[in-house]
């Protein structure tokens, strides 16, 4: 046959929905779901699912067929029927009828009495012999039986007041008032007392009735209308007004043109849309949405913010805080003492420091720069620009910080401390104190009666008398002299010293360390083993020669004319010209007007000094530059290094890459690709800088930096180095010998060493076990292991169904998935209801309950019976039976007409058209007029003009006179009560105007305040504190409490007391005066920046002269720009290399230090003292006090110095 344009063997296949299905067994004629089909003689198809029919009657259930003659299907599941039960549904669960009630349409309720056929709260009734009151069964008392509460009563003999059932006073009583009942034609319940009526609008007063024609209620009295004013209808003061057209302000009634935006100020009215009331005073409105004052004008609290009573922008809303006349933003800056507006360096900054911001509890302000307070809080110092903790360091010149050696230390010595009372200080380093004979010897200290100081070092005198040293010994040093450390004989002033002996140098020499005889009395010097006379000789390799001239010199052991030769390598050579004064290899040269380069003679035309050698040529050291042998043009005169094709200075620049000059940095200067950069304060990175987060930082992690030997870099952030084994757990680090990574990047410790996989909270070895819900199982079968809740499973016999294992069907291997309590082949089953179904139309084989069906001949209704179609079109089912959407309606399981086209609506089980009708409470009310939208009660009104309280429709009223309104489902007087938010409240007073908390106030007196109704203490600018209320004028709020300000101008906090910003600042909680904008804080007090320094914590000193920036000492200060601090003494600098010499300053450039006494160099190479003046000890040394020429292989010889390779004496 054909399907569409396929053919199709009928008996192996059928025609789904135009398409060829495979028939599930030989003998199925219909199709069932989207790939089942079924035998409609002995299956059916429930929702897509292939299942068995019953002989009696076959329903669908969900997914599963049933017999409904003897089962009953509730909520998609089948419950079987037994002997004398009457099963029906409650919602999704099955009752038996004869002993249960459903009650609200989902609760079973057990029945009390058998006749009982109605719900009542938790119980049942009989609604011909009871009634329910308040979910209590009650008995009927009579025809005309009520509820009063949860009891019931005879209406015709009782009324009810409140849950008490009272005796009617009169037969025609209808009303209850307090213990009495009342007619409500003649009387009236005042407070619970019968009053009588005068005329139909007589109301309460308190416990009187009154006309209000005539009268108006005032407090509970009754007063007569104002000149006998019918429009007067509330009280004001001592007389009464007309609301409608007055307001009543401070008692005394004033005329409005619009109620709805007037308000009272003081005892006039005014237009709120365009006036505000300031001080009681009106003010009219810079801007139509202003809503506040702000001193003598107005602004809009949304936008802006008081500040001295000048209207200012709002920065950010609720953080918005005024400096002065300013506004600023809380959260992101700070009003500092010179009521200028600074920018938070950081979120909780409280206070101004400088140029920018600090938190006071953690940092502290040194001459305008933020430092950390060291973890000694209040007590942290300053020295100079650094915080130190006072217990644990000292400021040391007042610039310099040390750490105490010891608690008790109150002065600084060298790098370290002391304490004065105990030791003295030598050289910088302390020693402990004896007695005041002590003094110092380089680091030391000794008594200078018993010792002496000999080259820095304490020594014992050998004599009392002894006064001078001999090395480590004493002496005296008029019958003795000290040669090399040993005590010899003095021979007066023609004493000298020949290695560790002494003798007379008017009749001996001292020759290479031997005392020598004079061949002559006149002889003044040594020549090898004999002496000679200088003034007649010279001494060539340790043989005199006579002398050729006055400055005839030795080459080798021979003498020369200096004036026409010269002596190069030992050999004598002629000079080309008298100027030639130096050798260059073999050749002579003048070196004033020639330069020697690599053995050849070069001319020297701008002077030696200005021309350097470039390989065997000469060229300017001043305009050009040597690279790689090749003479090249300097771009700078201070270049003294090539780069690329370029030059630089070696002092200001570093070349990068060979190629690029780059400047130099104060610390370690590197390069990054072409740029230079500050290895103490950068890293390179991908060719790019980072600024270190630390010093010792030395790799880079994604936008920051880190310390390898203590961090790692994950993901681009730093994280803790555990040692070789630390790896990254996503933005974590962690440990491999001991910690995974799991996949949510979480990191677990191991259960036990050799796991390698995640289990919830734990670990497990993935060759031994399988997770299976975050819980560690054995595995079962190796691969075929598979998990099933928290256990785990052998995958080729079981099925995991609903985290329970479930054994595979005898000899259904292939089984692959769960039904019910057993398993099934999804290729051949579908599951209904928990029963494995056979396929009756393919794919599209739907179950009901636990049956299958062709959709396309059956409908499963409510999901758990199967009904076939009345009709072709039907498609839908609707109660027992099935029906056309296109022309019915389902309303409550009845098939309706559709009587409104696609407007039709159900009101229960009837349709009904919405534009004559509505359904109210499952019942159909016609409407009392077309434009009704909404049910009342028992009829309905129209929105737009009604207004429906408690179920009954009323007119809005057209005029304020009526004050009739309604606050949720109640109805209230306006003039005794005001609508809250949680219903109408009783006015506290007639006055009141609004809601506050859990009572009401009066807006124009009162301010509310978190919930509670505080007095206007100042009028319109009272302010709220809390729960209290505040006069700004004479108190301030200070962290929600209010605080009397000790001034009237008073208008900051400040600890616990209060300030004038214009007068005052705040130190750590204490007022302090200010006089100027140059005031700042020493700790606790105040100081005039102009004329004191802050050098210590609440110890300002005054300024010796204006521009001292710092202290000296206790109590000296001085110019850090011009001047250094010496030993608590002010010197002046001599530049920036000025350095101290005891209580001196000097220029190192051209003074020298001396056993602690300042002496001028002799030449500003100069670095050594010797004798009255000093020597450069690179090219001299010192004989006896006297200069000599030389170096570090020289050494003396009495007064003159010559070379020990040489041991010659020149």
């Amino acid at each position: 046959m054909c399907c569409g344009t396929v053919s199709y063997d009928t008996k192996t296949q059928m025609c789904c929905d135009g398409k060829v299905r495979k028939k599930v067994e030989e003998a199925d004629d219909a199709c069932c779901g989207d790939t089942q089909t079924f035998d409609t003689k002995t299956s059916i198809c429930c929702n897509g699912v292939r299942c068995k029919s019953f002989s009696t009657a076959t329903q669908c259930c969900g997914t599963v067929s049933y017999d409904p003659t003897a089962s009953v299907c509730c909520g998609g599941k089948v419950t079987v029927q037994s002997a004398n039960q009457d099963l029906r549904c409650c919602n999704d669960k099955s009752f038996d009828a004869n002993a249960n009630l459903c009650c609200d349409g989902n609760e079973i309720v057990k029945k009390a009495f058998d006749k009982d056929n109605c719900c009542c709260g938790n119980s049942t009734f009989n609604t011909n012999e009871g009634i329910c009151c308040d979910n209590t069964p009650q008995p009927r008392k009579g025809k005309n039986t009520l509820c009063c509460g949860s009891t019931s009563f005879d209406a015709d003999k009782f009324l009810c007041c409140g849950v008490n059932v009272v005796p009617r006073d009169g037969s025609n009583d209808n009303w209850c008032c307090g213990k009495l009942t009342i007619n409500t034609q003649t009387h009236i319940c005042c407070s619970g007392i019968p009053q009588p009526r005068d005329g139909n609008r007589t109301q309460c007063c308190d416990k009187v009735s009154y006309n209000p024609d005539t009268h108006v209620c005032c407090n509970g009295v009754v007063r007569p209308k104002r000149d006998k004013r019918p429009e007067d209808d509330a009280c004001c003061g001592n007389t009464t007004i007309n609301t409608r057209a007055e307001l009543c302000c401070s008692g005394q009634p004033s005329p409005v043109s619009d109620l709805k935006s007037a308000q009272c100020c003081g005892k006039v009215a005014f237009d709120m849309r365009k006036q505000l009331c300031c001080d009681n005073k009106v003010v009219t409105k810079i801007s139509t949405d202003d809503d506040c004052c702000c001193g003598d004008t107005t602004m809009n609290t949304n936008k802006q913010i008081c500040c001295d009573a000048k209207p200012q922008d709002k920065k950010n809303d609720e953080n918005t805080r005024c400096c002065k006349t300013r506004s600023y933003d809380s959260k992101s800056e700070l009003c500092c003492d010179d009521l200028s507006v600074r920018k938070k360096k950081a979120e909780y900054d409280d206070c101004c420091c400088g140029n920018t911001t600090m938190n006071a509890e953690k940092e502290i302000c040194c001459i305008n720069v933020v430092q950390d307070r060291k973890g000694s809080g209040k007590d942290c110092k300053c020295c100079m620009y650094e915080s130190y903790n006072p217990a644990q360091t000292i400021c040391c010149n007042g610039n310099q910080l040390r750490q105490k050696k010891s608690d008790s230390d109150n002065c600084c010595c060298g790098n370290t401390t002391m304490d004065t009372n105990l030791q003295i200080c030598c050289n910088g380093v302390p020693n402990n104190k004896t007695g005041a004979s002590m003094f110092c010897c380089g680091t030391k200290s000794y008594d200078s009666v018993a010792f002496l100081c000999c080259d820095r070092n304490v020594i014992a005198k050998t004599n009392t008398k002894d006064e001078t040293c001999c090395e480590g010994k004493t002496m005296n040093s008029v019958n003795n002299f000290c040669c090399a450390g040993i005590v010899t004989k003095n021979y007066g002033q023609s004493t000298d010293c020949c290695g560790t002996e002494s003798y007379d140098r008017t009749t001996h020499l001292c020759c290479n360390k031997v005392i020598t005889k004079k061949r002559n009395s006149t002889d003044d010097c040594c020549c090898g083993d004999t002496t000679m006379n200088v003034d007649f000789e010279v001494c060539c390799d340790g043989i005199p020669q006579n002398n050729a001239g006055a400055k005839t010199m030795c080459c080798g052991k021979k003498g020369y004319n200096p004036n026409s030769q010269l002596c190069c390598d030992n050999n004598i050579v002629d000079k080309r010209t008298p100027a030639d004064n130096c050798c260059c290899g073999n050749n002579p040269m003048n070196s004033k007007t020639e330069v020697c380069c690599d053995m050849n003679v070069q001319p020297a035309p701008l002077g030696p000094l200005k021309i350097k050698c470039c390989g065997k040529s000469s060229y300017s050291a001043v305009k050009q530059i040597c690279c790689d042998n090749a003479v090249r043009s300097k771009a700078e005169d201070e270049d003294d290094c090539c780069c690329g094709s370029s030059t630089f200075n070696t002092k200001k620049d570093i070349c990068c890459q060979g190629m690029y000059k780059q400047p130099l940095f104060n610390g370690v200067t590197k390069c990054c690709g072409k740029q230079s950069f500050d290895d103490n304060i950068h890293l390179c990175c991908n060719s790019g800088l980072i600024k270190k987060k630390n010093p010792a930082d030395d790799c880079c992690c994604g936008n920051t930096t880190i310390n390898t030997k203590a961090e790692i870099c994950c993901s681009g952030y730093s994280c803790i180095q555990y040692g070789d084994k630390t790896d990254c757990c996503g933005i974590q680090s962690y440990d491999t010998l001991s910690q995974l990574c799991c996949a949510d990047q979480q990191i677990r410790n191991m259960t036990k060493k050799g796991d390698d996989c995640c289990c919830g909270k734990g670990s497990i070895n993935s060759k031994t076990d399988i997770c299976c819900d975050n819980t560690p199982q054995p595995l079962k079968n190796g691969n075929f292991t598979m998990c099933c809740g928290k256990q785990s499973y052998d995958s080729t016999v079981n099925v995991c169904c609903d985290q329970l294992i479930v054994s595979k069907r005898t000899g259904k291997t292939d089984d692959n998935c769960c039904c019910g309590n057993t398993t099934m082949n999804t290729a051949r089953e579908v599951c209904c209801n928990g029963v494995p179904q056979p396929i009756v139309a393919g794919t599209i084989t739907k179950c009901c309950q636990d049956r299958s069906y062709d959709e396309n001949e059956y409908l499963c209704c409510d999901g758990i019976r199967l009904t076939k179609t009345s009709s072709a079109g039907d498609n839908v089912c609707c109660g027992s039976a099935t029906m056309n959407t296109k022309s019915q309606i389902c309303c409550s399981g009845v098939a309706c007409k559709l009587v409104a086209g696609d407007k039709t609506q159900c009101c229960k089980d009837q349709s009904y058209d919405p534009a004559n009708q509505m359904c109210c409470n499952t019942t159909i009310i016609s409407k009392n007029g077309k434009e009704d939208d909404c049910c009342c009660g028992s009829g309905t009104f129209n929105a737009k003009t009604q207004l429906c309280c408690g179920g009954k429709p009323r007119n809005k009223p057209q005029n304020a006179g009526l004050y009739t309104s309604c606050c949720g489902v109640e109805v209230y007087d306006t003039r005794t009560a005001v609508c809250c938010s949680d219903g109408p409240r009783n006015k506290k007073d007639p006055s009141d105007d609004t809601c506050c908390g859990t009572t009401t106030m009066n807006a124009a007196n009162e301010i509310c305040c978190n919930g509670v109704a505080c007095k206007r203490v100042a009028g319109d600018k009272t302010k709220c504190c809390a729960k209290a209320s505040y006069d700004p004028a004479k108190q301030i709020c200070c962290n929600d409490t209010v605080r009397q300000t000790r001034a009237e101008t008073d208008d900051c906090c400040c600890g616990e007391t209060t300030l004038t910003s214009a007068k005052e600042i705040c130190c750590l909680g204490n007022p302090q005066p200010a006089l100027s904008a140059a005031y700042s804080c020493c700790g606790k007090v105040s100081y005039n920046t102009e004329t004191h320094l802050c050098c210590e914590t609440d110890k300002p000193i005054k300024k010796d002269k204006p521009n001292h920036n710092w202290c000296c000492g206790c109590c000296s200060t001085y110019d850090t720009r011009t001047e250094i601090c010496c030993n608590d003494m002010p010197q002046p600098k001599m530049g920036d290399l000025t350095n101290c010499c005891n209580n001196v300053s000097y220029s190192i450039v051209s003074e020298i230090c001396c056993d602690q006494m300042v002496r001028s160099k002799k030449n500003n190479d100069d670095d050594c003292c010797c004798g009255k003046t000093t020597v450069n000890t690179k090219t001299e040394i010192c004989c006896e006090g006297q200069p000599q020429p030389g170096g570090n292989r020289h050494d003396c010889c009495g007064k003159v110095s010559y070379s020990i390779d040489d041991s010659i004496l020149l």
